[in-house]
């Protein structure tokens, strides 16, 4: 008897995965080609795939400058320590960007001149290092760097890799 309750149950659990094994691959046919994929790749993956021109291309124009940024960018908030912050607006390569930094824990805050037309990103290794990751007038991704706080911008490099 207990051979034969053994033999049941082993052909049940067969039985069960393989209804298993059936209605996966129904729900997997029934949805192939119905599902659109979302873009993945995020705004700041590779800032050196944004379109830019050389000096030799001519200059962009302004439709091809507003374009070139992602429509969708969180505006930049840095906390370099307990008490200096700093956080920014986007802009586009034509301008409208804005830093600002706060030495308060974000209570007040003052305007930073800062050399971007376009502010992408802020880092931060130390409570007076900053640096900007943005872009210039012709749109091409440049890495800014300060060692006083803003006050001062090193020049600008190429971004690569951040």
């Amino acid at each position: 008897m207990r051979r034969s309750a053994m033999t049941w149950t082993t052909v049940g659990l067969i039985a069960l995965a393989a209804v298993a094994v059936v209605l996966a691959f129904a729900a997997l046919k029934s949805t192939r080609g119905s599902v659109t994929p979302e873009p993945t790749a995020s705004a700041f993956a590779n800032p050196t795939d944004q379109p830019s021109k050389d000096a030799d291309e001519g200059e962009p124009t302004d439709e091809e400058l507003q374009d070139a940024l992602p429509d969708a960018v969180e505006p930049p908030l840095l906390m370099a320590s307990m008490s200096v912050a700093y956080r920014g607006t986007t802009g586009t390569c034509l301008g409208g960007s804005r830093l600002e930094r706060s030495t308060d824990g974000g209570v007040q805050w003052e305007p930073v001149d800062a050399p971007q037309s376009a502010l992408l990103s802020l880092s931060s290794v130390g409570v007076d290092a900053v640096d900007i990751i943005g872009a210039d007038v012709a749109c091409s991704v440049r890495v800014w760097s300060s060692n006083d706080q803003g006050e001062t911008w090193s020049q600008p490099v190429k971004a690569r890799g951040v």
